[in-house]
């Protein structure tokens, strides 16, 4: 009972701050009631000592739809449809096979640890309203993670483009009345990207369609506001470790992209290990050719 709370988690703290059901643990399952619409999971003043110490958090108000009647049953039991779906991949032994076919425990043991990492990270990352920096951090380990069960690198996910595919897709696959507790944090989060490339300030000055970067005498790199926004979150999350590029053809690049953004990250941009989450759960078809890694 205490594992499977991780993957039902994200599901309950789909809408935060806002709060559209509530669970209760039994020794027979689980028990979700749901409050028929979204309920602000925060208060506007500090409601435990520990919220005195000021953290920045989100900058504005976030506003709910109503909920049709078939809303929570609709994402329940769309959610519960697909952790099946994804139980059912995690517990086939062949993706976890070497080249010869032999099964490896400790490659399916690893899979296990990192879907479980990925999903508490995730609640973790949902319910820190109240602290940007920690939301933030927890966004960085969770893309971490799901480069290795997307097939997908941190550059890729950091993309507008691709953001926008990968919601498009959702928006296409999963049926209206859940979309309306499921979807909405990750239309956030794609928002949320688009509003960081307006943080390229120079290029907003001069007029130039793309981020023009000095990288020495006859150098400059132009790179589309996309790509420079992508370029720029990979930064941040190398940053997780300390700021300062070690590789030297990479210094002048990271100091140039950290010139030309006025340092503004949206808070709901964390959302974003949200809709990646979302994206795994509605195609785990894609998962085995991802977890069998070629036989290693």
């Amino acid at each position: 009972m205490l594992t499977f709370d991780a993957y039902l988690n994200p599901l309950l703290a789909a809408g935060a701050p806002g709060i559209w059901a509530v669970s209760v643990f039994r020794s027979f399952g689980t028990l979700i009631f749901s409050l028929g619409s979204f309920v602000s999971g925060t208060e506007g003043e500090a409601s435990e000592l520990l919220q005195l110490v000021r953290t920045p958090g989100a900058k504005e108000a976030t506003e709910f739809r109503p909920l049709s009647v078939s809303a929570a049953d609709a994402a329940l039991h769309w959610w519960i449809e697909h952790l099946n779906l994804l139980f059912g991949v995690l517990s086939d032994l062949s993706p976890f096979a070497d080249r010869e076919g032999d099964y490896q425990p400790a490659k399916h043991l690893e899979a296990l640890l990192t879907f479980e990492q990925i999903f508490r990270r995730t609640t973790s990352m949902l319910v820190a309203h109240r602290d940007t920096n920690a939301r933030r951090t927890l966004l960085f380990t969770i893309l971490d993670s799901m480069e290795g069960v997307r097939g997908t690198n941190l550059i890729t996910m950091f993309t507008l483009g691709h953001a926008t595919k990968v919601l498009q897709r959702l928006e296409t696959c999963i049926p209206s009345p859940a979309a309306e507790i499921l979807l909405p944090t990750a239309r956030r989060a794609v928002s949320a990207l688009e509003e960081m490339q307006q943080g390229f300030f120079i290029r907003r000055q001069l007029g130039t369609v793309t981020v023009d970067l000095q990288l020495g005498p006859g150098n400059t790199r132009h790179l589309s506001v996309e790509a420079a926004t992508a370029l720029y979150l990979k930064i941040l999350r190398d940053a997780t470790h300390g700021h300062g590029s070690d590789k030297e053809s990479s210094k002048a690049q990271t100091a140039a992209l950290l010139a030309h953004h006025d340092g503004e990250i949206p808070h709901d941009v964390s959302l974003l290990g949200y809709l990646y989450l979302i994206d795994i759960l509605a195609h785990p078809e894609r998962l085995p050719r991802v977890l069998f890694r070629g036989g290693k």
